[in-house]
């Protein structure tokens, strides 16, 4: 005489090993839905919104014939995150990604003091020929 929940119940157990060959038979890829200005679907599991925050518009990002785009990203991304969020969004891998980072800096307008927001910024490098539309 066995404890009941110790004894398997072939009955029970047939819808669940139905269920496990269900989920496992999808793939991740099948379930998200890829962006709708990307080239490829997406290929790495990262969160796009919270890594790449927004381009810096200057006139020293957008010069031409450079193959360097500069964006604003969050303060505690490394540059594999980086990489693999620019690919999910654009479709291209990066040939090199550099990062700065900026610190809060004291300023004074008048009697008024404050400090501006620390913000990190990345330098993505694309291979000679490859572009995207960032605006």
């Amino acid at each position: 005489m066995g404890l009941p929940f110790f004894e398997k119940n072939k009955k029970d157990t047939a819808p669940i090993k139905k269920q496990e060959q269900a989920v496992s038979s999808l793939s991740p890829q099948k379930d998200v839905a890829p962006l709708a200005h990307a080239r490829v679907t997406r290929k790495f599991p990262v969160a796009e919104q919270k890594v790449i925050l927004r381009p810096v518009m200057s006139a020293k990002a957008f010069a031409e014939g450079r193959e360097r785009y500069i964006f604003e990203v969050s303060k505690t991304a490394g540059k594999v995150e980086i990489r693999k969020a620019f690919y999910n969004i654009y479709g291209v891998m990066p040939q090199k990604v550099r990062t700065q980072r900026y610190g809060s800096v004291e300023m004074q307008f008048g009697r008024i003091r404050g400090t501006a927001k620390e913000w990190k910024k990345a330098i993505i490098t694309l291979k000679k020929g490859e572009t995207i539309q960032v605006v």
